[in-house]
């Protein structure tokens, strides 16, 4: 996965994948106990989100709305990023963030993230009448 756009500035430096098999077995895909978020935390490491093999991602930040922004652009990053490849000439790479233009714009998005977790919150507010 790769940060095709500003939005998901915070994936130019890689996106890990955790896969719970490797070291539970069979499970029922959740991280429902302390060893399995030990070993997701471990997958994580210094990175915002990682891949869940056969679950989903898992997005983290400073801020609950840090790590919303996250997950939601992550989504239109996989979006963004499958619709460039189907695009591509064969063997065409995509133009993304570098690790350094990511960390760069990664900056801005922290206060832009604040504007749009309003525009969610009250989205969510008028759907739920919460």
């Amino acid at each position: 996965m790769q940060a095709c756009f500003h939005n998901a500035a915070f994936l130019a430096g890689g996106v890990p994948v955790f896969d719970i098999s490797e070291k539970h077995g069979a499970t029922d895909m959740l991280v429902s106990d302390n060893d399995k978020g030990v070993d997701l935390a471990e997958c994580l490491a210094d990175r915002p989100v990682a891949l869940m093999r056969a679950h989903g991602s898992v997005a983290c930040g400073p801020t609950l709305e840090t790590a919303v922004f996250r997950a939601v652009y992550t989504e239109v990053s996989a979006r963004v990023q499958h619709w460039a490849q189907a695009l591509a000439e064969d063997g065409e790479e995509l133009a993304v963030l570098s690790d350094e233009e990511g960390a760069l714009a990664d900056v801005p998005n922290q206060t832009a993230g604040l504007r749009a977790w309003d525009l969610w919150r009250e989205e969510i507010r008028h759907q739920t009448g919460w």
